[in-house]
């Protein structure tokens, strides 16, 4: 067809990110996280969000892969520890 793309691109992204007020405890999550981010072959990174009642920005951890081999590692989880609920659902989607 004219006018199409010849190449279609479709990707999955798996994120889980963790924030907290207290900056300590923020800190002490970060070892945790770096051993999910590896299990899931995703990258940890610390980002700010705004906090809900917008009275600044907030610290979270998170680990994010939209690699083929980390989404393979991500259903072998899944597949292993079912999630509940709608998640479960989202997850068979």
């Amino acid at each position: 067809m004219p006018g199409c793309d010849k190449y279609n691109h479709l990707s999955t992204t798996y994120e889980i990110s963790q924030g907290r007020l207290d900056s300590e405890l923020f800190e002490n999550y970060k070892d945790i996280m770096e051993k999910i981010a590896n299990l899931f072959l995703a990258d940890l990174s610390k980002i700010y969000l705004s906090k809900y009642d917008r009275s600044g920005k907030q610290p979270f951890w998170r680990a994010r892969n939209n690699s083929k081999a980390g989404a393979k590692e991500v259903i072998k989880y899944f597949n292993k520890f079912p999630l509940f609920s709608s998640k479960h659902l989202d997850f068979l989607n």
